[in-house]
């Protein structure tokens, strides 16, 4: 299980002047979302759900954790300051709400309008390609590159992947000879 912890706040408004606002803003906002129903069980295991602040602090070791904030602005204001207070550094958080998506925080790219729509389908793929967590194949949806820090960071990932099992092998192969083999006393 990866280290990163992933947070998703729903909300029916955002409040421009709040700090939940203020927070998002921070990372890449697509101006042009399409709100919907976001599908929590295309993650592998599922994400856990929780209706605030006070029980999500106690899910966020979950990994990936969904919060449903229904009590207006100020509620979602109180739940982004509580969860960013409690979280760990390499978290990354997400908002929808029907006028907006907002990624902040670990591996998402800082003061970013997204200039592409996005879609609700579009929030798990994201936040799975930062959070490292599987995705059932039943996601649709696409990846919204423009939100990462680093949008090649997987395949310098595996790059380096590559390069270690390169010399893992060159160092097994190197140890399976016999005493006889490496020396020419023959």
């Amino acid at each position: 299980m990866s280290d990163i912890r992933t947070v998703i706040f729903t909300a029916d408004a955002v409040d421009r002047a709040g700090s939940a606002w203020a927070a998002a803003s921070r990372g890449t906002v697509f101006p042009n979302f399409t709100f919907g129903e976001l599908p929590r069980d295309h993650a592998a295991g599922g994400i856990p759900a929780a209706s605030g602040a006070a029980d999500a602090l106690g899910l966020i070791e979950a990994g990936a954790l969904l919060v449903n904030v229904a009590s207006g602005p100020e509620g979602l204001d109180g739940a982004v300051a509580a969860l960013e207070d409690g979280s760990p550094l390499r978290t990354v958080f997400a908002l929808a709400a029907p006028d907006t998506l907002a990624f902040w925080g670990h591996g998402i790219a800082e003061g970013v309008a997204g200039k592409a729509s996005a879609a609700h389908t579009d929030v798990l793929p994201t936040l799975a390609m930062v959070g490292e967590f599987l995705l059932s194949k039943a996601v649709e949806g696409r990846v919204l590159f423009e939100a990462l820090r680093n949008p090649s960071y997987k395949q310098g990932q595996i790059g380096r992947l590559k390069a270690a099992l390169a010399r893992l092998e060159k160092v097994m192969k190197r140890s399976s000879q016999e005493p006889w083999d490496k020396h020419d006393c023959a």
